[in-house]
């Protein structure tokens, strides 16, 4: 598949779990998300100048939205679409091997 591809497709149809639950596929959806979602933490933080990893660790420690997070990656993390999109399209590559 190419990347453009790769993005549209559905991650309940890329595993074969159209049949399953609702609540499955949410839980599913849910832990893809939470697998995705610290691969761009992971980044963002290697990226950031030491000073500001305190920072970004102290904002996004939690689950939990704080005042303060969007401001922080608009200052600190220009290509945070490009992230996010990135590592979807490798988590969606290596969950079809």
């Amino acid at each position: 598949m190419n990347p453009q591809q790769l993005w549209s497709a559905d991650l309940i149809t890329i595993f074969g779990l159209e049949n399953t639950s609702k609540e499955s596929q949410n839980a599913f959806l849910a832990e893809a998300t939470r697998l995705v979602l610290a691969k761009v933490a992971a980044r963002i933080e290697s990226n950031l100048p030491a000073e500001k990893k305190t920072e970004f660790a102290g904002l996004f420690s939690t689950p939990i939205l704080k005042e303060g997070q969007m401001r922080f990656l608009d200052a600190h993390v220009p290509n945070l679409e490009e992230i996010v999109v990135q590592e979807t399209l490798l988590f969606k590559a290596l969950m079809q091997k």
